[in-house]
């Protein structure tokens, strides 16, 4: 069964935005974009929806950009990143 894309619309509830679009910007969008997308998933989104999303490289190349909402879920975000790396193989 294929994998499929989570509905994107209640993360961006402030955008009439749709997956394909969302990959777009991600890819394609200047670096200011890009990273509003990366903050909002990493942010609010669930699981399914940031591993639908992003790699672990597009979270790694924007973390030290982006402005979170709360320390907090910077510093969790720091963490996750850094145990990933650790993990072997």
């Amino acid at each position: 069964m294929p994998e499929r894309a989570p509905e994107i619309a209640d993360l961006f509830w402030d955008a009439a935005v749709d997956a394909r679009q969302i990959r777009h910007l991600l890819r394609e969008g200047d670096e200011l974009s890009r990273r509003a997308v990366v903050r909002r998933l990493l942010e609010f989104g669930e699981w399914d929806e940031i591993r639908a999303f992003l790699t672990l490289h597009d979270i790694e190349r924007d973390l030290p950009h982006l402005s979170f909402r709360s320390p907090e879920v910077a510093s969790f975000w720091k963490e996750a990143v850094a145990f990933w790396r650790a993990r072997p193989r």
